[in-house]
């Protein structure tokens, strides 16, 4: 069983899980675990931050812990 931030899975119930709710569970675990999640681009953060919310993760990251050229 493969380990992904600590949690083990079967690799057959990864492959079934789509990768937004895998990617928001991963994260809303960080956060439980009492993370502060941030992210750091050379990108632009104007561009970042809706990116977020289009896959469903920028709850995770509030504008204020998002870092990019602008």
């Amino acid at each position: 069983m493969p380990a992904l931030l600590g949690f083990a899975a079967p690799l057959s119930a990864l492959a079934r899980t789509p990768p937004r709710t895998l990617a928001a569970s991963e994260l809303a675990a960080l956060r439980a675990a009492g993370l502060d999640l941030f992210i750091v681009s050379i990108g632009f953060r104007t561009a970042i931050i809706p990116l977020l919310a289009e896959v469903d993760v920028g709850a995770f990251f509030p504008a204020d812990r998002v870092y990019g050229q602008d």
